[in-house]
């Protein structure tokens, strides 16, 4: 036993193991001593607890004294945090499928209710509502990077159970200042609203419920909901209106959005799925910057000009999702 010891403190610290020219009392050729260092550093970076992904990544913020939400659990030690800090219920609002093989290792509940970025309807504010009413002990709300989706869908489930005031809301959005680029989830947490006790009881959900419905197809819901609207206005081109801008603007990125996560669930599919989706991106994104530098444009020649540009790239948009459909469909 004191020779580990002796080992576990040279290993952490390697120029002390140097120094004294041994590790546990046994000496250390020269030839070796560069070698021998290289492989010391090596295993102190490993065994360094600035490795442990839990307190680096894992971002937790608390909302009541039963909710809190952040980022998406991806290794045992982050899970093995959430259980030590008295989780017992996961609700994932990403896309993603959870790891259900993390979290029944621990006997932790996982609950998969995805959202978009374009908003928070009402069945599934209720679903939210619901979980987080009838779960007994602390709650985990997470998205992929917990800065969007997670805070709203968090803000919904606990006014609609009463344990966060509603007039609290807006104070909570202050706090998170990521949320104010998505309008849809603005309105979303906004409107949400006190449910009845007889709401929440009626309302019944699987405590264990996993999506039904593909993510790919819940993404491609997500995309062409909101991709329509812009197809709307290419097709019936009219004179500009600063005030449809700011809403076209928030469509586009809930397009960039649906895009992104499209190609992140699929990223394991073959290059000739991926190709169109990364252009369909490309051009959404640039659709969503020509409506932003034409909310920032002064001046009406300017404003006409840019205005048709995003009228161009909305029918190019709009004609490469038509060839996609036909060829993947």
């Amino acid at each position: 036993m004191p020779t580990r010891i002796a080992l576990q403190t040279n290993l952490s610290n390697p120029r002390i193991a140097m120094k004294s020219g041994c590790i546990a009392g046994r000496p250390i050729p020269n030839g070796m001593q560069l070698k021998l260092t290289l492989v010391l550093v090596s295993f102190a970076l490993v065994l360094s607890p600035k490795s442990s992904s839990a307190e680096t990544h894992l971002k937790i913020r608390q909302l009541t004294p039963k909710v809190s939400y952040g980022s998406t659990p991806l290794t045992a030690t982050e899970f093995n945090l959430l259980k030590a800090k008295g989780f017992n219920t996961i609700i994932s609002v990403d896309g993603v499928a959870p790891n259900l093989n993390f979290s029944e290792a621990r006997s932790l509940d996982y609950v998969h209710l995805p959202i978009g970025y374009s908003g928070v309807d009402r069945q599934r504010a209720l679903d939210l509502s619901k979980t987080v009413d009838a779960a007994s002990e602390r709650i985990y709300i997470h998205c992929h990077h917990g800065r969007h989706r997670a805070p709203v869908a968090a803000i919904i489930a606990c006014a609609g159970n009463g344990s966060l005031p509603i007039n609290k809301i807006t104070e909570v959005l202050q706090t998170n200042p990521s949320v104010k680029r998505y309008e849809g989830l603005m309105e979303s947490a906004r409107s949400a609203e006190l449910l009845s006790l007889e709401t929440l009881q009626d309302h019944q959900i699987d405590p264990h419920r996993q999506e039904d419905l593909s993510i790919t197809t819940f993404w491609m819901i997500e995309l062409g909901q909101n991709a329509d609207i812009l197809f709307q206005t290419a097709s019936q081109p009219r004179k500009f209106k600063p005030s449809s801008v700011v809403g076209l603007a928030n469509r586009s990125l809930a397009v960039v959005e649906a895009f992104q996560e499209l190609i992140r669930v699929n990223a394991t599919s073959d290059d000739l799925y991926l190709q169109p989706l990364r252009a369909g991106l490309n051009t959404a994104e640039e659709i969503h910057q020509n409506l932003l530098e034409l909310q920032a444009t002064s001046g009406t020649d300017n404003r006409s000009e840019r205005w048709q540009e995003s009228i161009d790239l909305m029918i190019k948009l709009r004609n490469h999702c038509t060839s996609c459909h036909r060829d993947h469909r």
